[in-house]
């Protein structure tokens, strides 16, 4: 007996899925496309000021930051003091920031003398290579690894 009716298979990276799960998936790879060639405006675009400590004026608006963070308390209170003109710096003059996986880099712009600087919400160590990471995303990964090796033990 032959069927009539026609089963179509559908394969997503090697493995079958169902033919919702195979139409969601491209067209969330279409969204994604759209999505990186979209323009930022000026003020939401990542800012890179290689050396702050020459930067005069900072000259940005600051832009709104919304969600929620993994932050350090002690140590981002040690850090949101302006180096210049030692005031304390206000995460409502954000101006940027950059996610490194858990942990963020805020460039804030000091109310009292316009100047720009780099606060992260973690502290960071260097590692093997010289890369610096974030002490969260390491405690994360390593936390993981601990599950994995408990669960099957």
């Amino acid at each position: 007996m032959e069927s009539t009716k026609e089963s179509k298979k559908f394969f997503w990276k090697g493995k079958r899925v169902t033919e919702t799960v195979y139409n969601n998936r491209l067209r969330m790879r279409e969204v994604g496309k759209k999505l990186k060639l979209t323009r930022l405006p000026e003020h939401q675009k990542p800012v890179t000021l290689p050396n702050l400590q020459t930067v005069t004026k900072c000259v940005m608006e600051p832009m709104e930051i919304e969600g929620r963070r993994i932050v350090n308390i002690k140590f981002l209170a040690q850090e949101l003091n302006c180096k210049s003109c030692e005031t304390v710096l206000s995460l409502k003059n954000i101006i940027s920031e950059i996610i490194f996986g858990l942990g963020s880099q805020f460039i804030i712009q000091c109310h009292n003398c316009l100047r720009c600087k780099e606060v992260y919400t973690d502290k960071r160590h260097e590692s093997i290579d010289g890369a610096k990471h974030f002490d969260v995303n390491t405690k994360a990964v390593i936390g993981k690894y601990i599950i994995l090796l408990k669960c099957f033990h």
